[in-house]
């Protein structure tokens, strides 16, 4: 079947597969996503204007994608040059940079929008002010943890190496 001909819901279920087999599979991508998390939960507490959570938003999606594009290019490196070679590791290299590049910039624009000592002291406060509020966010941490750790088996239950 030609690549053109196929269903425009194909499409999108094997880009969905793609998402899937990122979070599953590589240990940054879920970083990124718990980052990511925390960074819409923290910008809950401030008031930020459209343009502002558009820039959130822009540069999220920056991370995320330059995470995604890296991981296929890893991928790719790997499944053209399975031995080692200086080449790929500098392909590789050269597309992690990407990643490292666009969360600078996620965090200078973070910089920017959060830091205001007094929102921060208030956020604090907040969120230690009550057990419940505490647990909520202790346990969020936890989950996020396993997430981020969580390590794929292959089909003889052995724990697979990331990265």
């Amino acid at each position: 079947m030609n690549k053109k001909n196929i269903p425009l819901l194909n499409s999108f279920l094997c880009a969905i597969k793609g998402v899937i087999k990122c979070f599953l599979n590589e240990r940054n991508f879920r970083i990124h996503l718990c980052v990511c998390f925390y960074v819409i939960w923290l910008g809950s507490f401030y008031s930020l204007s459209n343009i502002e959570k558009a820039a959130l938003a822009i540069v999220i999606g920056l991370v995320i994608v330059a995470e995604v594009i890296n991981t296929a290019i890893e991928n790719l490196v790997d499944f053209v040059s399975p031995e080692k070679n200086i080449q790929a590791g500098l392909v590789k290299d050269i597309s992690a940079s990407a990643v490292l590049i666009s969360a600078v910039i996620a965090v200078v624009v973070g910089f920017f929008m959060f830091w205001d000592i007094e929102t921060l002291k208030e956020v604090f406060r907040k969120t230690t002010d009550q057990l419940s509020d505490i647990l909520l966010l202790a346990g969020s941490v936890l989950i996020w943890l396993v997430i981020i750790f969580y390590k794929k088996k292959d089909s003889e239950g052995i724990e697979k190496n990331e990265n």
